[in-house]
């Protein structure tokens, strides 16, 4: 081996060598001057998290577990609104907005709701050929002749097949003017 290889070798070892020792330095200091711990990558970063909460953080194209466990019934809100399932006697999901602030409630039908109602969030919660449609007044289950694919709705975190083909579960809606943590389908 020549010299200069021998002296390259020994310039990367030691810069291997200084960023070990200055990670590793960083890493005590942080925690023990500061109180900090290391510092993480956002793992929001490559893709988004699909609904705002890094522990359901979503990569494109890849299903991750949801942050929420198994919901029975209308998957009603979501990110930052906290997630419940509308059932039994309350199967439908309505969506309120007043001065601004929008929250989600079950309520026993769509006319129960004084503003946006939600009788499904995908088409899981459909019978039949129905598929979960979005709309300007509602999002419900229609016949699929009925719905136009970019108003299909879709779980970000559900089945591929949820969208047609080479489509993805992608598209933040928006229900009555607000923001909405339920998606739809785009190709």
């Amino acid at each position: 081996m020549s010299r200069q290889r021998e002296a390259q070798l020994l310039r990367d070892r030691a810069h291997r060598a200084i960023v070990i020792a200055l990670s590793a330095f960083s890493f005590v200091a942080c925690k023990a001057v500061l109180g900090l711990d290391p510092p993480e990558l956002d793992p929001c970063v490559d893709g988004g998290c699909f609904d705002g909460a890094a522990d359901g953080a979503r990569d494109a194209g890849a299903d991750v577990a949801p942050d929420h466990g198994p919901i029975v019934g209308v998957r009603c809100g979501g990110g930052s609104f906290g997630v419940t399932g509308c059932n039994g006697p309350t199967p439908v999901c309505c969506e309120s907005t007043d001065a601004g602030v929008t929250t989600f409630a079950c309520v026993a039908s769509t006319a129960a709701c004084a503003g946006y109602p939600i009788a499904c969030a995908s088409y899981d919660d459909c019978t039949g050929n129905n598929v979960c449609c979005h709309s300007a007044t509602q999002i419900k289950c229609v016949g699929t002749a009925s719905c136009a694919n970019a108003d299909l709705v879709c779980e970000p975190d559900g089945a591929a097949d949820q969208c047609p083909a080479s489509w993805k579960c992608v598209v933040p809606l928006t229900n009555a003017g607000a923001a909405s943590p339920y998606f739809g389908c785009m190709p």
